[in-house]
């Protein structure tokens, strides 16, 4: 699918949204999230749509050349678009299925998102563990400006 240079540019804004959003937490509260923090599900991965995650997987794409990506990360994505490809006529929000023949797709949600923050952060130096700890960011803000 082609984006328009519009549209990749509110993807990268979701992108960096989100993945601010659960750095947040982690800052905010000292502790590693959860995968039941109903807030997260209900601001953020109940909201997504099929959409939605096509263009983070798309980001994620992109963003493989600048070594940010691991082939671990890479793989979860292709698994989503998978799965996204697969069952969109069922829903328009797959990810958010979890019932009989898509059970498991909320995991796979989850493990995405953490996985936006993690490239994210790498792509930033940032240092921010989903566990107690201190960040620090040294900013690599160009690989997220749409050119």
């Amino acid at each position: 699918m082609a984006y328009s240079k519009q549209d990749i540019q509110v993807g990268v804004e979701m992108f960096c949204q989100l993945a601010e959003y659960l750095n947040n937490i982690i800052s905010e509260t000292n502790d590693e999230i959860q995968i039941n923090n109903h807030e997260l599900w209900n601001t953020w991965l109940h909201s997504m749509t099929n959409d939605d995650w096509r263009m983070l997987c798309y980001i994620i794409s992109e963003l493989e050349f600048e070594k940010c990506v691991t082939g671990s990360d890479a793989r979860h994505f292709d698994k989503i678009k998978r799965l996204i490809d697969k069952y969109e006529s069922a829903s328009n929000k797959v990810m958010d299925l979890d019932k009989h023949m898509f059970k498991g797709h909320k995991t796979i949600a989850w493990h995405g998102i953490m996985t936006v923050r993690e490239v994210y952060n790498r792509a930033r130096d940032i240092y921010l563990p989903n566990k107690p700890g201190f960040g620090k960011d040294k900013g690599k803000p160009d690989l997220f400006l749409v050119q």
